[in-house]
């Protein structure tokens, strides 16, 4: 009987922790009067000149979103923008691994306001919450042709990791078992793979997930019975103006201007859209004009990103990108299908191509290659035969044979979640996703 190998697939675009601070892209421009402050906010203000920031490495689209860290964008980003714009203040953003680190950041003084808190958490932190400029309306979501579970029957509920106490999903769902995730993106593809009944989540996160990144079978089945909570910026309430001047520089806040940025970050604005051209800076223009033409590796067995179709031309979600910056900027893409990720590695270092397209970030690779900002985020997965045996978490790798592609991210976090005593796994690199699938399924056994 052939050797069973397990395979861990990196599928997801990772934060970096303990790196640089991210880059802060705020999109909105200040509209309409602006109030000058009093003699004592003005001092206040020059002493500071800086705005920190703080938010949470996971992300929270369109609230928040980090990608690979580099740049920190979203709804939250456009308002904390307006408010240092107004205040004439340089913007700082600083990343937490969790919402209590950074309720103590804020105590301590590293930060200034933390970003996408809700009223409970505000009140459970005892933090001073800003003039709100989103809401959260909770959504349940279900698999499609799936009646939601009524009275007393036991369901499995997940949610984000903090989105609701656990003593409030008990009040309004008693019969539940409850999980929680990280982030909405895992807990919608735990629905998606039927291993819960229901998702319970904020409105606006949970359409903009599945705007961006559709899981089959999934659909909105109401609202949940738990309260609507308004979402803002907390601070200390120590006796300081920036409460206040925050709450004012949000009051003053145009409707037109609320609407455009909701608009901008609605999962409708992944759809289709006019290719409008970029406006290139001189020097872009003169490198564009000596590098009309750039070559592109793909691995061309990564569906939905880079595959070939029935004609065999190269096609996927990757390519359509790439199509997209060409229509924008004029740069034109010789796409060429590579060998494994350490051959295509090579070649870009050899100067036989410039750019690797779909490839996941991780800190090893990031030693190697410099990597541009995510344009699409996946969950992990772990591929193994179907049986009995099967293991369902990475505890249960203990002892087993692991498939990790070259370069995954995914190295420390399986190490990571054993035990020390439980470690004796051996690590298998693979060059691709599909070299180590044909592994699990036994159909191939040679070294890559």
């Amino acid at each position: 009987m052939a050797r069973a190998i397990w395979l861990l697939l990196l599928c997801c675009v990772l934060p970096m922790p303990g790196v640089a601070a991210p880059v802060f892209h705020g999109r909105a421009a200040f509209e309409g009067p602006r109030a000058e402050p009093v003699s004592n906010d003005l001092r206040w203000l020059w002493h500071h000149r800086v705005l920190r920031l703080g938010v949470l490495g996971s992300d929270q689209p369109p609230l928040d979103i980090l990608g690979t860290g580099r740049a920190y964008e979203g709804i939250t980003a456009d308002y904390a923008g307006l408010v240092a714009e107004h205040l004439h203040l340089n913007m700082q953003v600083q990343v937490f691994d969790s919402f209590e680190a950074a309720a103590a950041a804020l105590r301590e003084g590293t930060v200034d306001l933390l970003g996408s808190v809700t009223a409970q958490q505000a009140l459970q932190a005892g933090l001073r919450l800003s003039q709100p400029y989103a809401e959260d309306h909770p959504l349940l979501l279900a698999q499609e042709h799936k009646a939601v579970i009524q009275g007393a029957e036991p369901l499995r509920l997940v949610m984000v990791d903090g989105y609701r106490t656990p003593e409030q999903v008990s009040q309004y769902y008693p019969q539940a078992s409850l999980q929680v995730h990280p982030t909405a993106f895992s807990a919608l593809a735990t629905l998606a793979l039927d291993q819960a009944d229901l998702y319970l989540g904020n409105a606006l996160i949970a359409r903009y997930v599945q705007g961006r990144s559709p899981f089959s079978g999934v659909e909105e089945v109401g609202h949940a019975a738990l309260p609507r909570q308004g979402i803002g910026f907390a601070m200390l309430d120590n006796g300081t103006p920036l409460p206040r001047l925050v709450d004012a520089v949000l009051e003053g806040i145009s409707v037109a201007q609320h609407a455009r940025i909701q608009a901008r970050w609605s999962s409708l604005a992944s759809g289709p859209r006019s290719a409008q051209a970029v406006q290139l800076s001189e020097a872009q223009q003169r490198w564009l004009a000596d590098n009309p033409k750039v070559r592109v590796l793909v691995d061309d067995q990564v569906l939905p990103l880079s595959y070939r179709d029935s004609k065999g031309q190269l096609r996927g979600l990757t390519l359509d990108v790439l199509q997209l910056i060409t229509r924008r900027t004029g740069l034109e893409f010789d796409v060429q299908a590579g060998a494994d990720v350490e051959q295509m590695i090579g070649q870009v270092t050899r100067g036989q191509a410039q750019l690797i397209a779909g490839l996941p970030y991780s800190d090893s690779l990031a030693q190697r290659l410099g990597f541009s900002r995510a344009y699409l985020s996946a969950s992990r997965v772990l591929v193994s035969r179907t049986g009995a045996q099967a293991p369902a978490s990475l505890e249960q790798l203990a002892g087993r044979r692991v498939a990790l592609v070259w370069g995954s991210a995914m190295v420390e976090p399986v190490a990571g979640s054993l035990s020390a005593g439980a470690q004796a796994l051996a690590a298998r690199p693979t060059g691709s996703a599909a070299r180590g699938c044909r592994w699990t399924g036994g159909r191939s056994l040679a070294d890559p």
